[in-house]
């Protein structure tokens, strides 16, 4: 009988045991502290497609941290409010973010405006936070500081890369339009400079501002129809961007002069097939282009999991998610000042391939690419062919420039 009932206790204890064994990953997540990331968003009116893109990214980045033992063998949660496009309104979630849920990192906004009260807050609170779709130079330049990172390439590095691009084609008119804020004066400042350096013959023949959201382009258009450009510089973007092209194919604007602008996945899926053909764009992480393992993975797992290719946006922020994660992996630790001193000059390697973060202001030397605009039967939308890629390094500001910027 004692026999009969220790054979049977050991059995019931080897069982225990084993059913033990198979819950340690979740005591693991129990006894240690989740890591938090908070995402302040911009979700309310027209950043609601991109916002909704780099959702689906981070998830997807969130997902396979966890499903491989965490960070730093933690788990990690991703807290997201929305900031309405109202700056004010971002600085204060950043706070909230900071103070009630203790979040460890930040990722920031889309809007520029939105980002620049983010990113005070941070430095205020010495709270590290990456800009993946803000890209406001000043950002990173005259407002920069110890506790941010960029991952994209900014307005002023776009506008020098989109001149060095039409130096090469040896325009000699060029007319520029964007919407009236900072975002559009800021790149048409850098493009004009480089222009001209490159360029001298080369002038801008028209300059015209239009608000945010604008609906008629007919004045636009027959003002820049007078001034008869070679190429237009379309500072646009999104909608905006979409309903002059659309306005422009209407009054004849269209295949007499050639048109550059920022052609992303969001914007050619958007026209359908009131996009053009042959016409010169520029992107921050074409997906179609971008031939190297980690983008096949990630553009068949986002397709799996959403039914929608990844956007420059989803690709930008994933980026930086990596960047994050091989900094803390390379400190040892989430504390904010370890994790930014192995950020200085991190290298890794991003689905836009291998990219560094330049130690002084934390700029990530992520380039433009640019092609024409094409219909290749593969896809039901327009893509870009003949890309070509222009380095960070080639275009952003010196170190120099920087610091003369922030005295």
């Amino acid at each position: 009988m004692y026999l009969y009932l220790n054979k049977n206790y050991s059995a019931f204890l080897f069982s225990l045991f084993f059913i033990s064994l198979c819950f340690l990953p979740c005591l693991s997540w129990a006894d240690k502290k989740i890591v938090k990331l908070g995402f302040v968003a911009d979700i309310t009116g027209s950043g609601f497609l991109i916002a909704l893109s780099q959702k689906n990214a981070l998830e997807l980045g969130i997902e396979e941290i966890n499903s491989s033992g965490g960070l730093l063998g933690r788990k990690v949660e991703l807290i997201i409010r929305d900031s309405q496009l109202k700056p004010e309104l971002g600085a204060a979630l950043a706070r909230d973010l900071i103070r009630k849920d203790k979040v460890d990192f930040l990722i920031g906004p889309t809007s520029p405006s939105v980002a620049l009260a983010v990113s005070q807050v941070c430095k205020e609170k010495k709270k590290l936070i990456y800009f993946h779709a803000a890209n406001n130079e000043r950002i990173t330049t005259e407002q920069g500081h110890r506790y941010l990172f960029q991952v994209i390439p900014n307005t002023y590095m776009e506008g020098q890369a989109v001149a060095d691009f039409l130096s090469k084609k040896a325009y000699r008119k060029i007319a520029i339009i964007g919407p009236d804020i900072e975002y559009g004066q800021s790149q048409a400042a850098a493009f004009k400079k480089r222009l001209s350096e490159l360029s001298p013959s080369a002038q801008v023949v028209k300059e015209l501002w239009s608000k945010l959201g604008e609906q008629d382009y007919g004045p636009y258009i027959t003002a820049l129809n007078s001034s008869r450009p070679e190429v237009i510089y379309a500072i646009l973007w999104s909608g905006d961007l979409a309903g002059f092209i659309r306005q422009g194919r209407t009054m004849g604007l269209f295949p007499g002069v050639r048109l550059i602008g920022l052609f992303d996945y969001d914007l050619f899926k958007g026209l359908g097939e009131d996009m053009m053909p042959k016409l010169y764009g520029f992107d921050r992480a074409p997906f179609y282009a971008l031939d190297n393992p980690q983008m096949k993975a990630f553009v068949e797992k986002y397709r799996t999991r959403t039914g929608e290719y990844p956007s420059a946006w989803a690709v930008t922020v994933y980026d930086g998610l990596t960047a994050l994660r091989r900094a803390v992996e390379k400190a040892k630790s989430i504390e904010t000042e370890k994790v930014i001193n192995a950020l200085e000059g991190l290298q890794w390697h991003s689905l836009r391939g291998p990219l560094f973060i330049r130690p002084y202001d934390h700029m990530a030397n992520c380039g433009v690419y640019f092609g024409i605009t094409h219909k290749e039967a593969k896809y039901s939308f327009y893509i870009m062919k003949e890309t070509t890629y222009i380095p960070g390094q080639e275009v952003w500001h010196s170190v120099e420039e920087i610091k003369a910027m922030r005295k």
